[in-house]
């Protein structure tokens, strides 16, 4: 009994007017209007509580801010912010939404309530999950946001009341258990931490931004996690760096990631990565590999044109609704591919949108490998040398034969190939016979 009255005596009101009880010039007092396309009025006949509510009325597609500026907060501290929304207009919506800013300006975090639900007769509470203030940030801007719900005309609008919120600091955050990366991977399709804060450790393998990806050293299966910022920069993490971090862990449509990150300690720069796990065509991209840092050793282009800056390529993954091909995303890099091109991909493998991908960190995890140096690099040379003129057909006994130009695309296939449609210039045919796959050389003449 002492410890709960404890924790609710260090709880503190942030929010000045949360009631919405005193207005001046049509406006809640310590309120301010971030943008100007929306109405608000103080309304005595429709209200969750007091005396008064907050009646918006929405004229644009664009979103709309009623925002209020918080200063000092504390880093470490847990907070809850909270609102009571009556919503029966199907042509828009309404959320609670934080922001936290640090010294210069920069937004480090943000926070959000879900979505309001014009199907629920009475006023509902819409509130954020308890989180806890970013390290570095020193202010923060408290936020009504409204959405428009359908095309706007005009003429059009949509209506929304807002009544009795609510920001709380809790006071200091308990310190979270430490869990490893493995841990919190777990061994089925989501982590068994979901919703739950904690804090783990690990090598920095890759950075997009202000996301960034990292894996417990040495490495393997299930050990890599990605961690989300958002918008939050600060402090800038490198490949390399060996690091602590402390946030909520999410499964995001299927991909599990720490978010709401509240501390990162870096311990130590210029680690060497884990080893990637190689992997071959034969191999099976799989929930194993999620977070991973894997190579990609002999992966062809099969479409380069899947849109959204993706390609294609021969390796499948298997997932609990398909079993297809691998793409290559461009988080970190835009590469133009070659269909029937190879390729060896370094990266980290992600989900999203239903579909495993690869995503290398920039053109330097991504080599053309032409037939010769795929050829050279297991052990192999051209068997013998065949000069081709216009009327001269190769027959083969192979039983199925592939022809590449010399930078690595295939220009033919078929068990027998005629040089007259071909370019004058240098080739290599590979026979994929019962017992080995032979090269040879060929030069159009």
């Amino acid at each position: 009994m002492f410890l709960f009255v404890m924790f609710f005596v260090t709880q503190t009101e942030l929010l000045q007017n949360g009631d919405l009880e005193n207005w001046t010039n049509y406006l809640p007092d310590y309120w301010t209007k971030e943008t100007s396309e929306y109405e608000i009025y103080q309304d005595s006949q429709t209200i969750y509580s007091g005396n008064y509510s907050a009646k918006f009325v929405l004229r644009s597609t664009s979103t709309q801010k009623l925002t209020q500026f918080v200063y000092p907060i504390t880093p470490g501290n847990m907070y809850i912010y909270k609102l009571h929304v009556l919503d029966n207009d199907s042509m828009g919506k309404i959320r609670g939404y934080l922001r936290f800013f640090d010294g210069a300006g920069e937004q480090v975090a943000s926070f959000y309530t879900s979505y309001s639900d014009d199907d629920y007769p009475d006023w509902e509470l819409l509130q954020t999950d308890t989180f806890i203030c970013p390290q570095n940030a020193e202010t923060l801007h408290v936020e009504i946001r409204l959405y428009d719900e359908g095309t706007w005309t005009s003429g059009d609008s949509a209506v929304i009341w807002v009544d009795s919120l609510s920001l709380v600091d809790l006071g200091p955050a308990p310190e979270p258990p430490y869990h490893s990366i493995s841990e919190i991977q777990g061994f089925t399709t989501s982590s068994p931490f979901v919703d739950s804060m904690v804090k783990t450790s690990g090598i920095v393998t890759a950075v997009f931004g202000n996301n960034f990806f990292i894996e417990e050293y040495p490495g393997g299966l299930r050990k890599g996690l990605y961690v989300y910022r958002g918008t939050a920069s600060s402090p800038v993490v490198h490949v390399g760096d060996s690091l602590i971090v402390k946030g909520t862990v999410a499964e995001y449509f299927g991909n599990t990631q720490l978010k709401n990150i509240f501390g990162i300690e870096i311990l130590e720069s210029g680690h060497p990565l884990p080893d990637p796990i190689q992997l071959t065509p034969l191999d099976t991209i799989t929930e194993d590999h999620e977070g991973v840092y894997v190579m990609l050793t002999d992966a062809e282009c099969i479409d380069d044109s899947l849109g959204y800056g993706e390609w294609e390529i021969n390796y499948r993954f298997r997932s609990t609704t398909k079993d297809t091909f691998l793409h290559v995303d461009d988080m970190g890099v835009s590469y133009t591919p070659v269909v029937g091109g190879h390729y060896s991909i370094l990266g980290v493998i992600t989900f999203t949108y239903g579909f495993f991908k690869i995503e290398p960190r920039d053109s330097q995890d991504i080599t053309f490998l032409n037939i010769t140096e795929r050829y050279y690099s297991a052990g192999k040379k051209p068997t013998r040398t065949i000069i081709w003129s216009s009327d001269y057909k190769l027959h083969s006994d192979c039983s199925f034969c592939e022809l590449y130009d010399v930078f690595g695309r295939k220009v033919a296939e078929g068990k027998n190939i005629h040089p007259k449609t071909l370019h004058s210039g240098i080739y290599f045919l590979k026979l994929n016979q019962k017992s080995d796959n032979t090269l040879i050389l060929i030069i159009k003449k």
